[in-house]
C-alpha cells in the first residue's frame, strides 16, 4: 500500500490502467507543517465526505475504494476486471492520516 502521503500510482493489466488514490482524509503535509511552526489544527486541512469513486463511475470509469490495509491487492484486481479491455479504472484508498513530522527540523542536532 502506498505512504499516506497522497502519492498517486498507476497499475496495469492488459491495456486497461487503473490509478489508485490513496487519501488520508485532509492535507497532512500541510498538518504537519502547522504542527511544526506551532498551528495546530491548520484551517481547511480536514476533508471529508467526498466520494472519489462516484464521479470516476457517473463517467463510466469502474471504481471502488477500500479503507481495510488487507484489501488494496483484491480491491485493485476488481477494478481491473471490470469495465472493458481498454479503458481507465479507479482505486480510491482511504489511508490512515499520520501524527508524525513530515519536515525535519533544521536546527535539530
Amino acid at each position: 500500500m502506498p505512504a499516506a502521503g497522497g502519492e498517486a500510482a498507476v497499475r496495469a493489466r492488459g491495456t486497461g490502467r487503473a490509478l489508485t488514490h490513496p487519501f488520508n482524509g485532509g492535507c497532512a503535509a500541510v498538518r504537519s507543517l502547522g504542527r511544526r511552526i506551532g498551528v495546530s489544527p491548520v484551517p481547511g486541512t480536514d476533508i471529508t465526505g467526498i466520494d472519489f469513486p462516484a464521479p470516476a463511475a457517473a463517467l463510466g470509469c469502474p471504481a471502488d475504494h477500500t479503507a481495510d490495509p488487507a484489501e488494496p491487492p483484491a480491491a485493485l484486481d476488481r477494478v481491473l476486471d471490470a469495465g472493458d479491455e481498454d479503458g481507465p479504472r479507479l482505486l480510491h484508498l482511504r489511508v490512515a492520516a499520520g501524527t508524525g513530522a513530515l519536515y525535519p527540523d533544521p536546527w535539530a542536532g
